[in-house]
């Protein structure tokens, strides 16, 4: 492997991990929301 691509290698596994991240964050703030919303109607009736 020359120099050069280990750092591509690297930039795309940076970018992954970016990438792999704020998908969970997202995820995780919409499921908090989405069960806060599911919950709410059960706690009414």
């Amino acid at each position: 492997m020359t120099p050069k691509e280990i750092l591509e290698w690297f930039f795309a596994m940076v970018l992954w991990i970016f990438a792999a991240v704020t998908m969970a964050q997202r995820k995780k703030v919409h499921g908090a929301s989405s069960y806060y919303l599911r919950k709410k109607p059960e706690k009414k009736v």
